[in-house]
């Protein structure tokens, strides 16, 4: 444990440090959406979060710069960007990295004590799609993977009230663990007082950040621009960017995402039930609903596939006879695809980690050295036929007081939007691996446990007298 730890910290220390280099993109429009708003101004529209973002030592360097990025997050998270935003930025900007890091150890140890797993192998597992691509870009989604990995434990030792404070916490990341925080809600009345003083203390301090005015803006203005804003975005994987390159229009790209996302949140609540009755295990109310929102939907970042992880994960520890199968989605959804230009950097740890998880989950060691070294290959592959996009720093295409979506919609659709056809086989080991998961669960969820399931639930229902040592 020692070891891992070790190598854990020191890989993180690094990517910090190459983060500080050349990333941190998301932290800048953080940061600045943090200080408009402790400034009293509108976070959402372009001015002044532009002049922000593009001043002193915060200035924005990448294609499609001249824009301004988009705070679409609401007015809780905003409250603590406001505090964030009160220490100079490079101060700022460090806190966060190391936060976001012990938010992964934090989900890795969490999902280790929850599931049994090797923590070598839990990792391995959230090492780069949990931790070094956010940790690139500066993105708030490991912050809610930990909340959902945390309640899942929690829930998993009959803790109701801290599961769902866990779950509320997961809320930074407003669109992963809704289903979650629903299926506490109905599914373990011990969790509803919490539940409840949690979702008054999120009204609350939103209240108190944007206001009644800016937090109806919010949900009725920004919210669907946003998910119109990365609508040909070539490296989303919603179905509203699927649909969108299948020809439909914007607005019904979105539709058809939001009705999607509608119908796999009840689906979740649904199948987590009827799993945690199954399997005498409370954390499937948390970890099944947080995969089912990241499948499809309107809006996708690769970095937020890692909210499918844990449930992976569980399903892997309950289910031995079939773990063949959940392996090989472990192994999918470990690498985040798509983000093989931010890969480039880290491949030597990228082709240790995943070498390491096939090894270890797959039955066959000679499948898994095919698979490291293909795998390997086509990221190489990637890197060398994709052509980096020049467009330069565009000029300010909106007027001050437009909403900043609207303006970061015009950079996607001239700087991100051209290789659609290049990122979609990219896309498809991520969707195949959380297709492999939802079917196991939804398979398992109809049918009686087997007896591995009976051997796998009485070993868990001793872990809350016998905590797992190092």
């Amino acid at each position: 444990m020692l070891l891992c730890a070790l190598l854990f910290a020191a890989f993180a220390a690094w990517s910090i440090h190459a983060a500080f280099k050349i990333g941190l993109f998301d932290v800048r429009a953080f940061y600045c959406g943090g200080a408009v708003v402790d400034a009293g101004d509108d976070p959402y529209r372009v001015e002044p979060l532009r002049t922000c973002e593009h001043g002193g030592d915060i200035t924005m360097a990448r294609p499609g710069s001249g824009s301004v990025s988009p705070v679409p997050l609401p007015g809780y998270d905003l409250a603590f960007l406001g505090v964030l935003a009160k220490l100079p930025y490079p101060a700022a900007a460090l806190l966060w990295e190391v936060a976001l890091w012990i938010a992964v150890g934090a989900a890795a140890l969490a999902l280790w004590q929850l599931t049994g797993i090797d923590l070598a192998i839990v990792i391995a597992a959230l090492l780069l799609s949990d931790g070094y691509l956010a940790s690139f870009l500066g993105q708030i989604a490991p912050f809610a993977v930990a909340g959902i990995a945390l309640a899942a434990w929690c829930a998993s030792r009959a803790r109701f009230p801290q599961a769902a404070l866990c779950t509320t916490f997961a809320m930074c990341e407003p669109h992963l663990p809704p289903g979650s925080f629903l299926a506490l809600a109905l599914f373990a009345p011990a969790a509803r007082a919490a539940a409840a003083a949690g979702a008054v203390a999120l009204g609350a301090l939103t209240l108190a950040a944007t206001g009644l005015v800016r937090s109806y803006e919010y949900v009725h203005e920004v919210l669907p621009r946003h998910a119109l804003s990365e609508v040909t975005s070539e490296e989303q994987l919603s179905l509203t960017g699927l649909l969108h390159l299948a020809g439909l229009s914007d607005r019904a790209a979105v539709l058809g995402g939001e009705l999607w996302y509608a119908a796999f949140l009840v689906a979740g609540i649904v199948v987590a039930a009827r799993l945690a009755k199954a399997y005498h295990d409370d954390a499937f109310l948390v970890v099944i609903p947080a995969a089912c929102a990241v499948f499809g939907g309107t809006f996708v970042h690769a970095s937020q596939m890692a909210a499918a992880i844990p449930a992976t994960l569980l399903l892997y520890a309950k289910m031995p006879q079939r773990r063949v199968a959940l392996g090989l989605a472990l192994l999918l959804l470990c690498i985040p695809w798509t983000a093989f230009l931010e890969m480039l950097p880290v491949l030597p740890v990228e082709a240790l980690a995943f070498g390491f998880l096939a090894w270890n989950v797959l039955p066959n060691r000679r499948l898994a050295a095919v698979l490291t070294v293909v795998q390997l290959a086509g990221l190489i592959a990637a890197c060398a036929l994709f052509h980096v996009p020049h467009g330069g720093a565009l000029t300010a295409a909106t007027s001050p007081t437009a909403y900043s979506e609207d303006d970061w919609r015009l950079a996607v659709d001239a700087v991100f939007s051209h290789d659609a056809a290049f990122f979609l086989p990219l896309k498809l080991p991520t969707w195949c691996g959380l297709a492999i998961v939802l079917f196991m669960a939804l398979t398992a969820a109809w049918k009686a446990p087997t007896k591995d399931a009976t051997i796998a639930s009485a070993r868990d229902a001793g872990k809350a007298s016998a905590p797992r040592g190092g």
